[in-house]
Order: structure tokens, then sequence, then C-alpha cells
């Protein structure tokens, strides 16, 4: 994730989150400070968020309850070689809300 990236979920309201790849590739300094950088970053005053380490099945339960708040920001981390953290994403991404029910949505006209 970007900067940009950032800034336009926050300018749009956009709940987002974060995921770290390639974590069994890089050393375990370099994840520690690229996850340092990432708290320090939605920590800051214009953003404001909390973000949430998910570890375990609970804590992607959690975030996916609480992430439409804006308060939280779940974070992480993966690799796509090992497969490690990609159930946690996978229940997160199944658990959350339906921003806007498109099923209504269809009786509309489709111009306006």
């Amino acid at each position: 994730m970007t900067k940009e990236h950032l800034g336009l979920c926050l300018a749009l309201a956009i709940p987002f989150f974060v995921v770290v790849t390639r974590v069994d590739m890089t050393p375990e300094p370099v994840t520690k400070h690229t996850t340092e950088t990432i708290a320090k970053l939605l920590k800051h005053p214009d953003v404001r968020k909390l973000p949430f380490p998910v570890r375990r099945a609970e804590d992607a339960v959690v975030c996916a309850k609480n992430v439409k708040d804006g308060r939280i920001a779940p974070v992480f981390h993966v690799s796509s070689v090992t497969g490690a953290g990609l159930g946690l994403l996978q229940r997160f991404l199944n658990l959350l809300p339906v921003r806007r029910d498109w099923r209504g949505l269809v009786r509309e006209p489709l111009e306006v």
C-alpha cells in the first residue's frame, strides 16, 4: 500500500486493511521495520487508525465486525509461497459485511 492509496481511502471514507506480503522471503528485522513503519503511518494524526495485527482466527472475526466503524485497520502478514496467513485473510474477507444491498437496486431504472 502506498501513501496515495491510503489518502484515497481516507478521502472517500472507505474502510481498508493492510496486507504485508512476502513474509517468507524477508529477514525478520526487515519485516519488523515494515510493521513499525505501517503502525507509525496509521497512527499519524491525519489518519488516526489503530493498527490491529491479525494473528488468529478470532482476530479476523473481530476485525471483520469492527472495520466498518473506521477506527481500526487490520494488518495481515501473508506468504503466497508457503500460504502462511492466507487463511486468516480469506476468513476476514468472507466475514466482511455488505456495504450496499445490490439486490434491491436491480428493480430500479438504469437511467437517473
